[in-house]
């Protein structure tokens, strides 16, 4: 059975957007884990840290399917050797500097670039519409990291409750 680890971002539960959707797709093959990270309006790298390690007793996932920034998280936990993976996919997420201070404390000062090009796979999904995020982080992620980078210009911060059929494919 697969392990797959969805992750959702700030503001965020594990009953935002697209996760439910995904839990139900994934729970029919797969070990699905889904958790509410704690103080989603005022996140700390720390904190969801900690309450991860608590909650998700596994460290090896087949698939990550991340969030906003349950993808910066997801790329800390994989440089910090805390989770592995062979694919993982962000969803309206970045690496890069965020617009609000408290996210900030989710950019690791010396991000080992090197570990996410030795994933498998690294799709990074981004539109060029999405009011909270820089897309340009993603295409600086395929430049840097061997990403698979995806730009839609009308999808904006993939705020909805399923995903169109392509970005199925690109998951599965």
């Amino acid at each position: 059975m697969k392990n797959v680890l969805l992750l959702h971002g700030f503001y965020g539960s594990s009953q935002s957007f697209f996760l439910p959707f995904l839990k139900e797709r994934y729970d029919k093959d797969s070990s699905v884990h889904l958790i509410d990270l704690p103080n989603p309006k005022n996140p700390s790298y720390e904190e969801w840290k900690k309450c991860f390690l608590e909650n998700i007793k596994e460290r090896q996932f087949d698939k990550i399917i991340a969030h906003s920034l349950g993808g910066s998280f997801a790329i800390n936990l994989i440089v910090e050797d805390v989770i592995s993976t062979d694919k993982l996919v962000t969803l309206g997420s970045s690496f890069g500097p965020k617009s609000e201070k408290c996210l900030n404390n989710f950019l690791l000062p010396n991000l080992d670039l090197d570990k996410l090009k030795s994933l498998k796979k690294y799709i990074a999904i981004a539109s060029t519409d999405d009011p909270w995020t820089h897309y340009e982080y993603s295409i600086l992620a395929a430049k840097q990291t061997n990403a698979i980078t995806v730009l839609y210009s009308d999808k904006g911060h993939f705020e909805t409750t399923t995903l169109p059929e392509d970005i199925l494919k690109l998951i599965d």
